[in-house]
């Protein structure tokens, strides 16, 4: 059985427990024939799928790379066949590579970026197995529920800046890397006001000072992750504490410690 044809199986499977809507695919060796419902009239481009698409639909992308600028307008899913493979690049069309105006669940791809990779604003999006690579802002978002599971953030100024406007809102990160850029003033991850934020199992790294940031949250989860920087002080702060607050079982790693007054974190210098 080939990979397509299993892949295939497990969309409708997946359509089945989920109750989606209709399968549009997208591949460079498609005849870029509307719908889009199979493999064979596939979409050349990501942005033709998403424009015929209604909410509920899954887009499914082969293989490629995809010189694209992209608007989500409806509430979709988006799954690549392999999130190495699956390359999506508009740093060289606009700052924004995916601009979400609808609620989004994606997928098994990679993202380059210009200022932005990811760009949410207020919409709820859900991330999975996505690469996010050489943004300036590669995740971004103000006003959302956010889920990130099992994604890379590799070489971004900012790798994950989440900034609400107001405080009530979840943020969910879990299995994630982080790898900041080795630039002044780089931070791996920030996050800025939240009803509730859990991190857990993540690595992050920043050159920087300040790398890994939270301010105004009332309910924090940190756990079970590691934090290297080769300049530890202020590495984790919090500028207004929370309501609740549980940091257990993370271990910093780098040249320099102190600073840390939020918890049970173990410093290991080097």
């Amino acid at each position: 059985m080939s990979q397509k044809h299993l892949f295939f199986i497990l969309i409708i499977l997946f359509q089945a427990v989920q109750g989606f809507g209709a399968t549009r695919y997208v591949s460079k060796s498609g005849s870029n024939t509307p719908p889009f419902t199979s493999w064979e009239s596939a979409s050349n481009t990501i942005q033709s799928a998403i424009d015929i698409s209604n909410h509920g639909d899954v887009i499914v992308i082969d293989i490629g790379f995809y010189e694209e600028a992209i608007n989500i307008t409806s509430r979709l899913t988006i799954i690549g066949t392999n999130a190495d493979s699956v390359i999506i690049d508009g740093s060289q069309i606009r700052d924004r590579t995916i601009k979400v105006l609808a609620n989004l669940d994606i997928q098994n791809v990679t993202i380059y970026g210009d200022k932005f990779g990811l760009d949410t604003q207020s919409i709820n999006t859900k991330a999975r197995c996505v690469n996010f690579v050489n943004c300036d802002r590669a995740f971004y978002s103000t006003k959302a529920k956010i889920e990130l599971t099992s994604c890379n953030f590799l070489g971004c100024y900012n790798g994950s800046l989440i900034w609400h406007d107001e405080p009530d809102n979840l943020v969910h990160i879990e299995n994630c890397i982080f790898y900041g850029k080795n630039v002044q003033a780089s931070r791996a991850l920030r996050i800025v006001y939240g009803e509730k934020v859990i991190l857990r199992n993540n690595i992050v790294h920043s050159y920087w000072p300040g790398g890994f940031s939270m301010a105004f949250l009332k309910d924090v989860d940190i756990t079970n992750n590691l934090f290297f920087n080769y300049w530890l002080l202020n590495a984790i702060t919090n500028e207004e504490t929370s309501e609740y607050m549980n940091i257990a079982n993370n271990v910093v790693i780098g040249n320099h410690s102190g600073g840390f007054n939020c918890g049970s974190i173990s410093v290991v210098s080097r």
